[in-house]
């Protein structure tokens, strides 16, 4: 169909990342997620299970 249809189709094929940075943004996420996973478990070994949850309820109240 042509640019500038009604259901919009051409702008959102064009928007639409391609699957090479579809796959490196994926990549990035399964890696920060995995360095957080990691982050929060020395945390608990170190700290204990109450200091913890002390800092994970702190950081979400400033996320807010």
């Amino acid at each position: 169909m042509p640019p500038g249809t009604v259901d919009g189709s051409a702008e959102r094929d064009e928007e639409a990342p391609e699957g090479g940075a579809r796959r490196v943004v994926l990549v990035a996420g399964l890696a920060t997620t995995a360095l957080l996973v990691a982050a929060g478990g020395l945390l608990w070994s170190r700290l204990g299970a109450a200091v913890f949850s002390d800092y994970v309820l702190s950081g979400l109240a400033w996320c807010l």
